[in-house]
């Protein structure tokens, strides 16, 4: 019986952070209540309490089951990118499936940004260390190809370096997106756009605008 009883709260837990995730990602988390999670499951908000303790507990468990299933979609989508040299790397969120996943989330990670800056930090926080692994790995990358300047070799072999394209890159272009009229794509092409022509040469720059050329 206690097997029986452990289950059924396991998948009530389940089931309320599935629906949470399909109503936040269709219409925002702004604009859905506890109120709305319950009605769509038919439970009781005292029910929803016993297993979270406020909406901001569920933004996060949902923020990072979406984190983990890209991630899992990254380690796969890698094989479409073997032959891309670092300026293709940089702009592979060109390529439809990452288009698709941008669109997909935009109105849940919009809000997030905008209505819930605290959790949206704490997310940062923890893949600070996997963008700026990204961001070394890419530089090192394009200098080899010789399509970045050659002196970034030796400055990203520091950390202050790196968290000065982290910081420009990530977090304060982040500010921007509290502006409603500005697409999350357009910030998308704005950070990639910030990057590449802090790093690249000239070789790189020409590469990049015939790039943007065909895009």
């Amino acid at each position: 019986m206690l097997y029986i009883c452990i289950a059924i709260m396991e998948n009530l837990r389940q089931n309320i952070l599935r629906t949470a995730e399909t109503e936040f990602l269709k219409y925002g988390i702004r604009s859905v209540s506890i109120d709305d999670i319950c009605n769509t499951l038919h439970i009781s908000k005292k029910t929803f309490y016993t297993e979270f303790r406020q909406k901001e507990e569920l933004i996060m468990l949902v923020l990072e089951s979406i984190s983990e299933r890209n991630s899992n979609e990254d380690r796969e989508y890698s094989k479409l990118f073997t032959e891309y040299n670092a300026i293709d790397l940089a702009l592979a969120y060109r390529h439809p499936v990452f288009k698709e996943r941008t669109s997909k989330y935009e109105k849940f990670m919009r809000d997030l940004i905008k209505y819930y800056p605290d959790i949206h930090g704490e997310f940062l926080s923890s893949k600070k260390e996997n963008i700026k692994n990204f961001i070394l790995n890419n530089v090192l990358k394009g200098v080899k190809e010789g399509f970045y300047r050659a002196e970034l070799e030796d400055l990203t072999s520091g950390s202050v370096y790196l968290d000065y394209l982290y910081n420009v890159i990530v977090v304060s272009i982040d500010l921007v997106e509290k502006d409603n009229n500005i697409t999350k794509n357009a910030l998308i092409d704005l950070r990639a756009d910030t990057f590449l022509r802090m790093v690249c040469n000239e070789k790189g720059l020409n590469y990049y605008e015939q790039k943007n050329k065909i895009k």
